[in-house]
C-alpha cells in the first residue's frame, strides 16, 4: 500500500502537480496496480479522477464528520467534559472536519481541555451559522500582534513558506499600523510552534530544500489576509524576496525552483505588476513551449494561467494584445491536455468574447478559433469545429491575415485530430494556411 497525504495542488482546481504521481493515480483508478493499493487525501477530488466509473476507485468526504467520529477526534485531543456536551459541541461545530480539530486545539492549549469553555468561544445567535469564523475571532482578540503579523506574512503565499521569507516580510507588515508598537520580536521558530499547536499553521521539511516550510488551511488564509489594509505593498515586497532566491534562467525541471517561481508570478499579479509577471511566465519559464511541450507538467501550466485570467482588467489595460491571446490559447492547450476538454472551449469562448475589447490583431484571433475547432473535433462536437473554422474562414476572407509560422505550426503540433479537421475545412481555401501548417509537421 502506498499512503499519500495532503495531495499538492498545483492549481486551485486540484490538479496533481507531479506527472508521474498523477499517472500512478489515473493509471491505479482506472485499471487498477495489481495489489498495490493507493491512500491518498485532497481537499477536493483531482479532477483527473472525477468522473471515473471502473469500480476501482473509493471516494469519501471527510469535510463533514459522522458524530461519533468528531467525538472521538475530540477526545483523542484530550478534551474533558460530558459526552452529552461533546457530542452536542460536534453538532454545533456542524459536523465540520476542520472546526472540530481547530475548536478541539484551542479548549487544550487555552482551557485545558474543558468542553464548557466552548460557549465563550461560539457565543450564540448569528456566531452560530459561522462557527469557524467564532473561533478564528476568539484567536484575533488573544493573539498578541507578532503572532498575527506572522499569519499575516504566510497568508499572503499562495503555497508554502519558509522562515526566511517571513523573516523578510514581518517587519514591513509591523509597520503598516502606527499603533503597532513590538519592540522585542520573539523567536521565530517558538512563534510558529505555538501557532502549529494551536492549529492554526501547518509545518512540513521541504524534501528538495531541507527547510521547514510553513502553510495555513484556505479558510485561515483569507482570514487573516483580509487584515492587511494593503496587500498589493507586500506582494511586491514578496516578489522582491522571492526573485532574489531563483536563477534569472531557472531550472525548470527543479521542483523548487519551478514552485518559487510560479509564487513569484502569483506575488507580482497580488502586487498589481502584471507586466513582470508575463516575463516570469514566457521568459523565464519559456511559456507553453517548455512547460507544456518539454516538461508536460499541464497541471502547472493551468495554474499559472488561472491566476493571469484573475486579473482580466488589468491584462487588457498593460498587456499588448499578442500576449492576452496567447494567455488564453496556452490555457486552452493546458487543460485540453489535461483531458478538460470542456475547459479549453469555454476558456477559448471567453477570449472571442474579449476580443471585441482588445487590440485588432486577426492572424491570433484566427489560431485561437482554430485550437478551438480543434478542441470541438476531439470533443466531438463536429458542427461547433466546423462553425469555428467557418468563423476563421471569415476573418482571412475580410483580412487577408496570414497565421505566423509560430502560431501556425503549434497548431499543427498540438491538434491530435488536425487531420479530422482538414476533412471538415477541405476545398475551403481560407484555410490554405492552417492546412500548410498541418502538413508540415
Amino acid at each position: 500500500a502506498v499512503a499519500i497525504e495532503d495531495l499538492r495542488s498545483a492549481s486551485r482546481n486540484g490538479s496533481v502537480a507531479i506527472p508521474a504521481l498523477r499517472a500512478l493515480l489515473q493509471r491505479t483508478a482506472e485499471e487498477g496496480c495489481g495489489r498495490l493499493h493507493v491512500l491518498c487525501t485532497s481537499r477536493i477530488v483531482p479532477p483527473e479522477l472525477v468522473g471515473l466509473q471502473s469500480g476501482l476507485l473509493l471516494s469519501l468526504d471527510l469535510t463533514e464528520m459522522g458524530t461519533e467520529d468528531g467525538v472521538s477526534l475530540m477526545r483523542r485531543k484530550a478534551i474533558r467534559g460530558r459526552s452529552d456536551r461533546v457530542t452536542r459541541l460536534v453538532r454545533k461545530l456542524r459536523n465540520h472536519a476542520y472546526s472540530i480539530s481547530l475548536m478541539s486545539d484551542l479548549l487544550r492549549t487555552a482551557y485545558r481541555g474543558d468542553v464548557r469553555k466552548a460557549d465563550a468561544v461560539l457565543g450564540s445567535g448569528a456566531a452560530m451559522d459561522a462557527p469557524l469564523k467564532s473561533i478564528l475571532n476568539w484567536y484575533q482578540g488573544r493573539l498578541d500582534e507578532y503572532s498575527q503579523t506572522f499569519l499575516q506574512a504566510v497568508s499572503l503565499f499562495r503555497t508554502h513558506v519558509g522562515l526566511r521569507e517571513i523573516a523578510a516580510l514581518i517587519p514591513h507588515l509591523v509597520t503598516e499600523h502606527s499603533s503597532r508598537k513590538t519592540k522585542l520580536e520573539p523567536a521565530l521558530p517558538l512563534v510558529a510552534a505555538e501557532l502549529r499547536s494551536s492549529g492554526l499553521l501547518y509545518e512540513n521539511l521541504d524534501r528538495e530544500s531541507g527547510v521547514l516550510v510553513f502553510a495555513m488551511h484556505p479558510l485561515i488564509r483569507e482570514y487573516f489576509y483580509t487584515q492587511i489594509t494593503s496587500p498589493a505593498t507586500f506582494h511586491l515586497e514578496a516578489a522582491r524576496i522571492i526573485e532574489g532566491s531563483v536563477p534569472e534562467n531557472p531550472d525548470i525541471s527543479n521542483l523548487e525552483q519551478l514552485t518559487l517561481m510560479r509564487e513569484l508570478i502569483y506575488q507580482a499579479l497580488g502586487a498589481g505588476d502584471v507586466e513582470l509577471a508575463w516575463r516570469v511566465y514566457r521568459e523565464r519559464l519559456g511559456g507553453y513551449p517548455r512547460i507544456g511541450y518539454e516538461l508536460a507538467d499541464h497541471p502547472l501550466g493551468t495554474s499559472i494561467i488561472e491566476m493571469f485570467l484573475e486579473h482580466v482588467d488589468a491584462l487588457i489595460e498593460i498587456l499588448p494584445t499578442p500576449a492576452i491571446y496567447d494567455l488564453f490559447v496556452d490555457g486552452a492547450l493546458y487543460l485540453k491536455n489535461e483531458g478538460r476538454l470542456d475547459d479549453g472551449i469555454t476558456t477559448l469562448e471567453r477570449l472571442i468574447t474579449l476580443s471585441r475589447r482588445l487590440g485588432r490583431d486577426d492572424d491570433r484571433l484566427a489560431s485561437a478559433l482554430l485550437v478551438k475547432a480543434g478542441i470541438e473535433m476531439l470533443r466531438g462536437h463536429i458542427s461547433a469545429s466546423g462553425a469555428s473554422i467557418r468563423s476563421a474562414d471569415d476573418i482571412f476572407k475580410a483580412s487577408d491575415a496570414h497565421i505566423e509560422h509560430q502560431a501556425s505550426t503549434r497548431i499543427a503540433r498540438e491538434l491530435v485530430t488536425r487531420q479530422a479537421t482538414l476533412d471538415v475545412v477541405r476545398g475551403r481555401d481560407a484555410a490554405g494556411e492552417f492546412a500548410r501548417a498541418a502538413l508540415m509537421s
